[in-house]
């Protein structure tokens, strides 16, 4: 495991020529989906075979800014085929992913950058992303965290909120069980269930 520097992954805008003020030499400026760039330390890219370096050229990603950043804490963290510090248990019971996570880093990793309020509408992208580029051990953790967050009582916004729907929009039991089709992990994510 690594730790990583909080100025090693940031955001970047153009000057007024159209040029980055960035070392190019420590850093690589990837270009997200969302328009956003983002300086990432040329250290961090070996570890993150998820970001394609070409040369002369501004790498792209198909992701938004913020998912491109949990990737990188992730695999910089635990590796691209890493896991969490915390055992995942399956089938989890627990409406709340603090007792869950026992590690202070996947604590914070979750409520401070997958769970922020700026950062929520991403979890699902952030998701996909874990998928497409085999990080099995992110994509477990983000789904027992989601399943923990969906059953929750306290934090009923939520589902709204993950999903990117309007407050006002109604949530159907059959709603839900449409999503388990397209979904197949969505039901042992969300149904809290005992061994017997």
């Amino acid at each position: 495991m690594a730790e990583e520097g909080a100025m090693d992954i940031r955001l970047v805008l153009k000057g007024p020529n159209g040029e980055f003020k960035v070392d190019r030499d420590l850093y690589v400026i990837v270009h997200c989906d969302d328009g956003k760039y983002i300086e990432v330390s040329r250290n961090y890219i070996q570890q993150c075979p998820f970001i394609e370096e070409a040369e002369d050229e501004i790498p792209e990603f198909r992701f938004p800014a913020a998912v491109l950043e949990h990737l990188i804490r992730w695999a910089v963290h635990y590796g691209v085929e890493g896991h969490a510090a915390s055992p995942m248990t399956r089938p989890c019971i627990y409406r709340d992913f603090s007792y869950v996570v026992t590690d202070q880093w996947d604590n914070d990793f979750f409520n401070q950058r997958l769970c922020s309020p700026l950062n929520q509408k991403h979890y699902l992208l952030t998701m996909t992303a874990a998928e497409q580029f085999g990080m099995q051990g992110l994509l477990d953790f983000m789904s027992i965290g989601l399943g923990c967050k969906l059953r929750s009582k306290d934090d009923s916004g939520i589902i709204h909120e993950v999903m990117g729907l309007d407050k006002e929009t109604e949530i159907t039991s059959e709603d839900l069980s449409d999503v388990s089709k397209d979904y197949p992990w969505f039901d042992d994510a969300v149904k809290a269930t005992t061994k017997k």
